[in-house]
């Protein structure tokens, strides 16, 4: 027995003193800048027209890398350029009312990076894009993606036809904008008391937070091609598709879209780039093989630069869909109203709103207590920001 214990004793030094001697392997990954990566256009909206440069991201690092200090101008054909200004890390910008951009003109980006690699695009000409004839929306019930149950909700469509048959090629872009509604405004505030003699009172607020807004835009490839159709005609192409489980169609909600005509060219780096984005990630993640655009490196064309310098004119149309337009629709049940309504003494006020509370109402006459609801059902900052946009009615 006390051979075996002895054996036991041995066995267990011999696996400190290994486990002293095992140092944990961390793999040396070689930092690298990756590719350059241009993002931008120029139209013809009197409107900034802005650059970004940034280098595609390692796949251990969630932010991309900005491309600081370059120089970057916009060539009109040639012999007029447009230089634009850093704003921002990498975000070059021309104001706008610096230049416009015209249909019939041809465009050409050019870089030149703060350790002096020049790097050019190829010369692009502003094609005119045909009229929006429409957008609209429908109802549509769907699959969510996660939990794998119907939900109801609409589909952002758009028709749009070019009469001279002469487009083909065309992308999108969407700005939105929805308004949130504070389900039980705080409409009192609190003055409080000495908690001795005094647990304070309630004091009306005439300025709740009644109503927020929040925005969003497109990230996704939307394109379309007419190319194999005797007419150029696209119909009910789908924009965008918004379910009942958010908070966008609560209230009153806006989508901006924007249609652009390009090349077959830039449709064909587009449509490839929205298969590689859809089955990895977004846009200008590290990708399982480099998709290069049309700008390039003046002195290394074996260099892969990302992106699509584009010079597009812009055809547009807003919608704005209020709540009322979608009775047929079934949305689910607010949450603040399974929420308890408490009725609180003022003695207990004060501890309610130390727990994230606000005051919805107030008691009957010469009553002593007032109505309280969690801070996300009273106040719509929670949901989103006091600033309304001007184009919203």
């Amino acid at each position: 027995m006390g051979d075996k214990k002895s054996l036991i004793r041995i066995n267990y030094l011999l696996l400190l003193l290994l486990s002293s001697c095992i140092e944990k392997f961390v793999p040396e990954i070689p930092e690298s800048d990756g590719e350059l990566v241009v993002e931008g256009y120029v139209t013809d909206r009197p409107e900034d027209y802005v650059i970004r440069l940034s280098r595609s991201r390692a796949i251990d690092l969630k932010k991309s890398l900005p491309e600081t200090g370059a120089t970057v101008k916009i060539l009109e054909g040639e012999a007029i350029e447009h230089p634009l200004t850093e704003s921002a890390d990498g975000a070059y910008v021309s104001k706008a009312g610096d230049f416009v951009g015209q249909v019939g003109s041809k465009y050409t980006l050019d870089i030149v990076t703060a350790d002096g690699v020049h790097y050019q695009s190829s010369t692009e000409r502003m094609i005119k894009t045909p009229a929006i004839d429409s957008v609209y929306f429908e109802r549509e019930v769907r699959f969510t993606d996660v939990e794998d149950q119907l939900v109801d909700g609409i589909k952002i469509l758009v028709d749009t036809h070019d009469p001279t048959n002469s487009t083909r090629y065309y992308k999108w872009e969407w700005k939105e904008d929805w308004e949130y509604k504070a389900t039980y405004p705080n409409s009192y505030g609190w003055v409080p008391g000495d908690r001795i003699t005094d647990p304070g009172h309630p004091v009306f607020n005439p300025s709740p937070n009644v109503f927020c807004y929040n925005t969003n835009s497109s990230k996704q490839v939307l394109i379309a091609s007419t190319n194999t159709l005797e007419k150029d005609v696209l119909s009910r192409f789908e924009i965008k598709y918004i379910n009942t489980l958010g908070g966008e169609l609560a209230s009153l909600y806006s989508i901006l879209v924007k249609q652009y005509a390009i090349t077959e060219n830039a449709y064909k780096y587009w449509r490839e780039l929205k298969g590689l984005s859809e089955s990895q990630g977004t846009l200008f993640d590290k990708q399982p093989y480099a998709l290069p655009g049309n700008v390039g490196n003046l002195n290394d064309p074996e260099e892969v630069v990302l992106g699509y310098f584009e010079a597009l004119s812009v055809d547009e149309e807003r919608i704005f869909i209020r709540r009322e337009q979608l009775k047929e629709l079934d949305f689910p049940t607010n949450t603040c109203y399974y929420e308890k309504i408490d009725s609180v003494n003022y003695w207990s006020v004060q501890d309610y709103l130390d727990q994230g509370y606000l005051i919805y109402g107030v008691g009957g006459f010469l009553a002593s207590f007032v109505h309280m609801v969690p801070r996300d059902c009273a106040d719509c900052t929670y949901h989103g920001s006091l600033e309304k946009p001007d184009y919203l009615p």
